[in-house]
């Protein structure tokens, strides 16, 4: 995995107004969703039509896979740094959707899925730990 890694997830912050976590708070999550991104979508693409589907729809649907809650902004910064398109909804402006492909075949390959998890997650504890090592050892360091 080894990307995105704090540094990535904190200039990414900085471009969002307004309140927000810190990398730290939602590091896990955006790693996972970013990874459950990569994987639903690279192997779906070639299954259906690509369309605009509300973010909300994608975050259910990587919770149930990934087995937890994702921080919104975490889904929000894992969907930049894959890339992709976003806009708003014509009818209500409050709706971000999301173009992605048909991500319903993904459930075929659930247990591969959770596998790969597993591996993501132990590269997740090794970013964390390399990080507090970091901080620990450079406490006024900022990005």
């Amino acid at each position: 995995m080894s990307w995105p890694d704090h540094e990535d997830i904190i200039r990414i912050l900085k471009t969002i107004p307004g309140p927000k976590p810190t990398a730290e708070e939602i590091y896990a999550d955006v790693a996972l969703a970013r990874s459950f991104l990569d994987e639903a979508c690279g192997r779906c693409r070639n299954h259906g039509r690509h369309q605009f589907i509300p973010v909300t729809d994608i975050k259910k649907f990587a919770e149930t896979f990934i087995g937890r809650a994702i921080h919104d902004f975490a889904l929000k910064i894992a969907m930049r740094i894959q890339g992709l398109q976003t806009k708003p909804s014509g009818s209500d402006r409050s709706i971000l959707l999301v173009k992605v492909p048909p991500l319903d075949r993904f459930e075929e390959v659930r247990e591969l899925w959770a596998e790969h998890q597993i591996g993501e997650q132990k590269e997740i504890d090794e970013e964390m730990k390399r990080w507090a090592e970091f901080r620990k050892k450079h406490p006024s360091y900022r990005l």
